[in-house]
């Protein structure tokens, strides 16, 4: 064998004849053997995918020398044991070294070959060019996937464009879309989820864009009042206020504003109140009233008759609920008792 005065050789497979080759994330091996016994362990030394089919393998001139047959396999990544083809040349003889690997450095499969004893993967060996492996880059996007509101837009940038660079919206009623190459500017013009093709006449893209509505801002928050624990509460049709209050003044007038009672149980109330008055609110009374003029008949309190305070937090929050149960309710008005605690519900 005549080798180069180079200390390494680069050996490469092209195999870009065999269609289904690089399948199912196939690995490529190369085993070699020599006359004297030497080897390389089955199903070989692995391959390098360089693009378009082609693999290589990088190897000591003087290893090379030792070897003059070869045969190249398509391995189960998940198994390297098993090999799913292989090349081999005339009924199952290996591969022989080419007479001169001066001018001869790829075996170039022409054929795609049947099963893995088939010995037909016809190929022949061909000088390569490493330059001429070298992969033209493919249309790219910075992003195939995103989120835009209603009314903003998101940029995709393009790289790599081989022509026009082209983008269409598939529903113009959920999002528009501009080009200025290489940027393609989407915009949102309803809830909902559409695709934005990309092509520059050689490659085929998509974007996949979810257009959301804006959040609305609260200008309200609904403050609970949680009074299961007495049963009498709702007796005589009694109706149930909040009195607040904070260092300014009242925020109410006594008795308070009057609750509703949920759908869900009659014994929980809740009231709306605007932003701006609960951030006024320090101090809270719950009262118990006499629907035919407005007296309080009971009302929480805490610690002796000092009201009841706002919690740390509005977020962790949202409910004041009695805690005591089978309190009479002819303990009355100033009792300061109805003992409870803030939750969120």
């Amino acid at each position: 064998i005549t080798v180069s005065m180079t200390s390494e050789f680069t050996l490469y497979l092209d195999a870009s004849a065999v269609s289904y080759w690089g399948e199912a994330n196939a690995l490529t091996y190369v085993y070699m053997y020599g006359d004297s016994g030497d080897h390389v362990s089955w199903p070989g030394e692995a391959m390098t995918a360089l693009g378009n089919s082609i693999y290589s393998l990088t190897i000591d001139e003087e290893d090379l020398a030792k070897f003059a047959s070869f045969i190249f396999n398509r391995v189960n990544p998940d198994d390297f044991s098993e090999v799913w083809n292989r090349t081999s040349k005339d009924g199952g003889i290996a591969i022989a070294s080419p007479s001169s690997w001066d001018s001869l450095n790829c075996w170039k499969l022409n054929g795609s070959g049947l099963d893995y004893d088939d010995g037909n993967y016809t190929g022949e060996w061909v000088e390569y060019d490493p330059t001429s492996i070298m992969v033209d880059p493919t249309l790219e996007l910075d992003k195939t996937s995103i989120s835009v509101k209603v009314g903003e837009s998101v940029v995709v940038t393009a790289a790599n464009i081989d022509g026009t660079l082209l983008a269409i919206s598939n529903d113009t009623s959920i999002a528009t879309v501009e080009v200025s190459s290489p940027s393609i500017t989407v915009k949102g013009v309803s809830k909902g989820s559409t695709t934005i093709a990309v092509s520059d006449g050689k490659t085929d893209l998509s974007i996949a864009v979810s257009v959301i509505e804006e959040e609305a801002v609260p200008t309200t928050f609904r403050l609970y009042f949680d009074v299961t624990a007495l049963s009498w509460w709702t007796s005589a049709s009694a109706l149930t206020y909040v009195h607040m209050f904070g260092t300014n003044g009242d925020v109410t007038s006594w008795p308070g504003n009057k609750m509703t009672a949920t759908t869900s149980n009659d014994h929980i109330f809740y009231l709306d109140i605007d932003l701006t008055s609960l951030a006024n609110c320090q101090s809270f009374i719950f009262n118990r009233v006499n629907p035919g003029d407005s007296s309080v008949w009971n009302r929480t309190s805490k610690d002796g008759g000092i009201a009841i305070h706002a919690p740390t937090s509005w977020d962790d929050a949202n409910c004041w609920k009695i805690t005591c149960e089978n309190l009479n309710e002819n303990i009355g008005y100033d009792d300061g008792n109805y003992t409870g605690t803030w939750v969120k519900i």
